[in-house]
């Protein structure tokens, strides 16, 4: 159901995605004694942390009834919600550009491009090489 290149592409995503929790928790932790601060970068947890969930909840069409449709078109309705929705909070809250609404916008617009980055072949070579020998990944030798 699913290519091989968007599982590639989803390592580089999902990285990102951690990587961005944990700079807004290590940044909430920083600014703990300026509370607008301290509470923008929690919600940049919410943002990172529920990302990865939000996307793979477009794909409920596909496994609940049986709609073909790639990934790519799958993130390309979502993608721009949770954008807008990561925008409208920081409008809300005066802070649109602060660099956690930034990060967490970009993070999220880059994931459009998951199958995309999963298909260049150095990027799957360096993968293999840096996860096969803890996941048996099937088609990889």
């Amino acid at each position: 159901m699913f290519p091989g290149e968007f599982f590639f592409g989803l390592t580089l995503t999902e990285t990102l995605a951690m990587l961005g929790f944990a700079v807004s928790v290590a940044m909430a932790i920083i600014k703990s004694r300026v509370p607008d601060e301290h509470a923008i970068w929690m919600l940049g947890t919410v943002f990172f942390g529920f990302m990865p969930a939000f996307l793979r909840l477009s794909m409920f069409p596909v496994f609940a009834f049986g709609i073909e449709m790639s990934t790519t078109a799958a993130f390309s309705i979502l993608v721009p919600i949770f954008v807008a929705m990561i925008l409208y909070v920081g409008y809300r809250t005066e802070k649109l550009t602060h660099p956690m609404i930034i990060a967490s916008s970009t993070v999220t617009v880059l994931m459009i491009s998951t199958t995309y980055v999963g298909g260049i072949e150095w990027y799957q070579e360096l993968v293999t090489g840096l996860m096969k020998p803890m996941i048996p990944w099937p088609d990889v030798d």
